[in-house]
């Protein structure tokens, strides 16, 4: 299992032992509310690379919402957001941003190329702008009028998708 942190409790999964000149091996701090959400893709990158993490759960409530609108800024990040991430001196906010680097930091990172790369992160936005699209569908209190809509309009944009995808190593 990983680790998991609600005001203080710890739980651990083992250390991958992965470490670099550039990255070197500490334990990784990993911060956002007590839901999956947007820190889900990172503690899955985490998990894949079975790196020992801290899961630092904040309680879903407004009390704590407001305590961290008031700390928020005394953490030293830049751009004081949640997900955070603190990996030594390495501090990240921004979901995105944190990915990247766990997927350089491990290896992850695919492509041989810059053009690859740029594929890869083209993709990625697409697949950003599917999920937006879908998590927009869910919340509109018109959801099962629209749902038709939604439906033949992802149709055309995925038969774009899998072209795109067809013509690299995705296929």
């Amino acid at each position: 299992g990983y680790q998991r942190r609600v005001r203080g409790t710890e739980r651990c999964c083992s250390d991958s032992g992965l470490d670099s000149p550039h990255f070197p091996s500490m334990t990784i701090t990993i911060c956002y509310w007590g839901i999956r959400g947007r820190a889900e893709p990172a503690r899955h990158i985490l998990r894949y690379s079975e790196t020992e993490f801290v899961n630092d759960e904040l309680e879903p409530n407004m009390d704590r919402y407001k305590q961290w609108q008031e700390e928020k800024h005394s953490l030293g990040l830049d751009l004081p957001n949640l997900p955070y991430l603190l990996d030594g001196d390495i501090k990240i906010t921004q979901t995105l941003a944190i990915c990247r680097y766990l997927g350089r930091k491990f290896g992850l990172v695919p492509g041989e190329s810059e053009t690859e790369r740029i594929r890869c992160d083209m993709a990625e936005q697409e697949m950003i702008d599917i999920k937006d699209k879908f998590g927009q569908l869910c919340n509109d209190p018109e959801f099962e009028a629209e749902k038709a809509d939604y439906l033949t309009k992802l149709d055309k944009k995925l038969a774009v998708f899998d072209a795109f995808l067809g013509e690299g190593p995705f296929a």
